[in-house]
This record gives structure tokens, C-alpha cells and sequence, in this order.
């Protein structure tokens, strides 16, 4: 919904350019970090299992690793920008859990609502074939290789590979839209890999949650 405001505010030329980065410095530069901090203040640290995070974390680096490799030898990009189509697979829209309701309120419609600001003047269809596989890596590949991992090597218990799982098949992070930004690399696709992964993560996350049976 925040997405296709911002679409429409532009398209209506509601919003000028202007306007337009008040809104990304805002975004990223004070709410999106509050988000972060606030995330890691209200964390307790106590009942980390380290096989959980081993789970996650080496799913996402075979993913970061296999993805930047895929962008530099299957479609020649160059080592900046290869970096960004890796990150911007294996990162995840995590940012909200946990963070007191308010916040999110505040900040994260804010952040969705400009990315859909930035591409609404974007030609994507020489880029769609990168942003599709963006998307299946990030929605469907991901979770898929974290439950192998959660279930056959790290053993986890049922609840933690569901965790472990739903969380690595959340859309592609707002965050690597402020990476594409900020470094000018593959400002065409990042965007819209981010509204296209969170539109389709409405199917993927339904899957996961009747799968797990809930």
C-alpha cells in the first residue's frame, strides 16, 4: 500500500525531486537508523542459540557468494556492482521485528513509500531478467537452502527452523535500496527488485506459514 502511494504521488507530480530526497535523507539517514538502534536495544542477547545463528548466517553467505558470482560471470557486472546484486539477495526486510509498533508506524512506510518515488521514472525492461532472479533467489532459494540447513546439519527443534526459515524469506531489505543509492550502483534494478520481492513475498511467506502449519 505504501509502495503504490509513492507511485502515485509522483506520478501526479504531488511530489517534486525536491521533495523527493527530503524524504530518502529522512528515511535513511535518521528513522531507518533509529529502527536499527532501537532493534538492538530492545534485543536480549541472553538466549542467542548459536546454532540458530549459524543456520542463518551460513545460509546467507552461500547465498551472498553464489549470487555475486552469478552477477559478475552470468551478466558481466563489475565488481561494485556485483557486490550490491549479492547483498541485495541475502538480505532481508528484518529490520521491523521486535521494534515497538510506533516506530514502525513512523518509519518503515516512510522508507517504502520512496523507493516507489525513485522508480516511478525508471525504465526497468532491459533489467527485468536480473530483477526476476534477484527476486527467486531472495523469496524462494534462500528459505530453501536455510531449512536444509536448519533441519539435516544444524538439528534444529521445530520452532527454530520455522524462525529461521520465514526469516530468510522475507523480502529484499529497503536497506539495499540506501546501498544502491548511496554507492550509484544498479540504481535500475535494486528498487524495484525491493518492490517486486516484497509483492511476491505475500505468496511466498503464505507458503512458508501452511507449510509450518500455521
Amino acid at each position: 500500500m505504501f509502495i503504490l502511494v509513492g507511485y502515485i504521488l509522483k506520478r501526479m507530480r504531488i511530489i517534486n525531486e525536491n521533495v523527493e530526497k527530503k524524504i530518502s535523507f529522512l528515511s535513511f539517514n535518521l528513522l531507518l537508523p533509529l529502527v536499527v538502534a532501537l532493534n538492538i536495544i530492545f534485543s536480549d542477547f541472553s538466549i542467542i542459540d548459536i546454532h540458530f545463528l549459524s543456520t542463518f548466517f551460513t545460509s546467507g553467505i552461500v547465498i551472498l557468494i553464489s549470487s555475486l558470482l552469478i552477477g559478475k560471470y552470468t551478466f558481466g557486472l563489475n565488481g561494485k556492482d556485483a557486490s550490491v546484486f549479492g547483498f541485495s539477495a541475502c538480505y532481508g526486510n528484518l529490520v521491523s521485528i521486535r521494534v515497538p509498533i510506533i516506530l514502525a508506524v513512523i518509519a518503515l512506510p516512510s522508507m517504502l513509500t520512496s523507493i516507489d518515488i525513485t522508480i516511478t521514472d525508471i525504465r526497468i525492461s532491459y533489467s527485468l531478467k536480473k530483477i526476476y532472479i534477484l527476486t527467486i533467489i531472495k523469496n524462494i532459494i534462500f528459505p530453501l537452502i536455510t531449512f536444509i540447513n536448519a533441519k539435516y546439519i544444524f538439528n534444529l527443534n521445530q520452532n527454530l527452523i520455522f524462525m529461521a526459515t520465514f526469516a530468510t524469506a522475507l523480502p529484499s531489505g529497503i536497506q539495499t535500496y540506501y546501498m544502491s543509492c548511496h554507492y550509484s550502483s544498479l540504481k535500475t534494478i535494486i528498487p524495484t527488485n525491493v518492490v517486486l520481492s516484497t509483492l511476491f513475498s505475500v505468496l511466498s511467506l503464505s507458503v512458508v506459514l501452511m507449510l509450518f502449519g500455521y
